[in-house]
């Protein structure tokens, strides 16, 4: 990643190593904003390569060969739950980038267009502000809000 840095950037092996850390660090951030997740931790990921032991080339082609295999082709279940989790995505971004809902911590699930919210106590005002944003999200049917610990992404 070094390497590959400094000849796109043009940035010294420094420069290069304090980028990578500074993205790193952000994508670790948002990651854990949005789905409440680790995105080091291999336990999430059905397959792991590890680019430093194996050429570009070779990754790509154990990639293009389990892209084949049975486990790895889509469901309707599979494509339900990435569906869902990209509506819940959508809702939570939809509150994090209105000023009255940004600072919430919340979690977000969604089951069939359900959208179901898990967040601090809210007075009526807020709560009736947070369900209009979330109601407008395109795809989503219906809105529950449960006041609560929000627990992480995608469980409950």
């Amino acid at each position: 990643r070094i390497a590959r840095t400094r000849e796109r950037l043009g940035y010294t092996e420094a420069e290069a190593r304090e980028y990578i850390r500074r993205v790193d660090q952000e994508r670790l951030r948002w990651s854990r904003l949005m789905y409440g997740q680790d995105i080091r931790d291999p336990a999430l990921y059905d397959l792991c390569l590890n680019v430093e032991r194996l050429s570009m080339e070779g990754a790509c082609d154990m990639l293009r060969k389990a892209m084949h295999q049975a486990d790895f082709q889509p469901t309707p279940e599979s494509i339900a739950q990435v569906e869902n989790q990209h509506l819940a995505t959508q809702a939570l971004a939809a509150l994090a980038t209105e000023p009255g809902t940004q600072q919430l911590e919340l979690s977000a699930t969604v089951n069939d267009g359900r959208l179901r919210l898990v967040g601090p106590y809210l007075p009526d005002a807020g709560m009736q502000a947070l369900l209009s944003i979330a109601r407008s999200v395109p795809g989503v049917r219906d809105v529950a809000y449960e006041p609560g610990s929000a627990p992480m992404f995608g469980r409950s």
